[in-house]
């Protein structure tokens, strides 16, 4: 929420770390638990996601060991939470996460095929078409981002109300569509 609010470094930041200690100590208790690796990865990834390409090579093996672990092990834990996780960190870190991507042979064409397989299954995650939308326009692709943007700003936020984050999910939506639209992505 405080991210999708322009409160990342005041207000989210110390939840990201919060959520982080939380899971390492899930990690120690049980190695092989998806959603502590999950949920540990997550936290890192989003606490480093406004920082520089430095910091965030120098997390790469951090990232990548859980987010492969869970990929293996749950795919579809918490949403495709492995797959949007991969989708975020490919807009957010770039060459990082390519590089990250070459060692553990994963393609963008297979983070492109598990979105669209998840959002046939979870048509109601937004999630899940923001983040395809991101990545369309990180490989210059505008015109596919803005009109999957525009189908997800045109629809009901509270379609499912398992899902009440999909209000921060379309003002993410609208934000990128704004940058894209101005030229800022």
């Amino acid at each position: 929420y405080y991210t999708s609010t322009g409160e990342h470094n005041a207000k989210a930041i110390p939840f990201y770390k919060q959520g982080m200690a939380y899971a390492e100590k899930g990690r120690k208790l049980q190695p092989n638990s998806v959603p502590a690796n999950y949920w540990y990865q997550i936290n890192l990834a989003r606490s480093i996601q406004f920082t520089s390409l430095l910091n965030k090579g120098r997390h790469l093996m951090d990232l990548l060991n859980p987010l492969l672990f869970c990929s293996r092990e749950n795919s579809t834990y918490y949403f495709f939470g492995p797959i949007l996780t991969l989708g975020t960190m490919i807009t957010n870190a770039g060459w990082v996460t390519e590089k990250g991507m070459k060692i553990a042979h994963v393609t963008l064409e297979m983070d492109m095929n598990g979105l669209e397989i998840a959002e046939i299954l979870l048509p109601d995650y937004y999630y899940i078409p923001y983040t395809r939308a991101d990545i369309m326009a990180y490989k210059g692709k505008k015109k596919e981002a803005l009109a999957i943007l525009e189908k997800l700003l045109a629809r009901n936020p509270d379609v499912s109300p398992m899902i009440p984050e999909n209000r921060s999910f379309q003002r993410m939506a609208k934000t990128l569509y704004l940058d894209i639209q101005q030229g800022r992505r």
